[in-house]
């Protein structure tokens, strides 16, 4: 069961090193193109979508396999939805990102089209957080059945989840976000520290 997840646990390792080192080339990148902050987020078809979307791919897989080894290992299943649906939001996000930078670089962006693209980003993020909240929450509220590491993956959640929810302030996930992955990674590389569930 173990091998189940050493690609997971992988995954999860590489994405907490490339997810902060992409945000930190793509905003010294556009910051070189454009005159303020506000430009950073206009839509713009590069190698910096390609790899956005790449890790929006990932980040699926992990959370599809969180739910997975929380069956497997734990028979937890208290969190199944939050997980299915920050799934479903986090498919809509990247994809929706990704469709707004390839209609841009066709020349269909309008001042109008990048206002909706901007509110679509912030709605999805407030999403994101708000889940990571409960789950973070439903996960404390039931430390007595769950590993050491996997109550330290819940407080990150919450805290991450408060981040996102301020929008604002969203931005310090590029710490938090592969700290939480690091302890996923823990999650799916240790042995289980309980009896599985045929």
């Amino acid at each position: 069961m173990k091998k189940d997840y050493l690609l997971p646990g992988i995954i999860a390792l590489f994405l907490a090193i490339i997810f902060p080192v992409y945000w930190v080339l793509m905003f010294n990148s556009r910051l070189e193109e454009v005159a303020n902050w506000a430009g950073l987020i206009q839509p713009k078809l590069d190698i910096y979508s390609w790899v956005f979307l790449f890790i929006g791919a990932i980040s699926i897989y992990l959370y599809a396999y969180l739910k997975k080894i929380l069956h497997d290992q734990l028979n937890f299943k208290k969190v199944d939805v939050l997980l299915t649906l920050i799934i479903i939001n986090s498919a809509i996000f990247y994809s929706g990102i990704f469709i707004s930078d390839v209609l841009a670089n066709l020349g269909y962006a309008l001042a109008w089209t990048t206002t909706g693209v901007h509110i679509f980003g912030v709605i999805c993020i407030v999403i994101f957080g708000i889940l990571d909240i409960v789950i973070g929450i439903l996960l404390l509220a039931n430390h007595r059945d769950l590993p050491s590491y996997l109550v330290i993956l819940a407080v990150i959640s919450l805290l991450l989840g408060l981040f996102e929810v301020s929008v604002i302030f969203s931005i310090a996930s590029i710490v938090i976000y592969p700290l939480y992955l690091i302890f996923l990674a823990v999650f799916f590389l240790r042995k289980p520290e309980t009896v599985e569930v045929v």
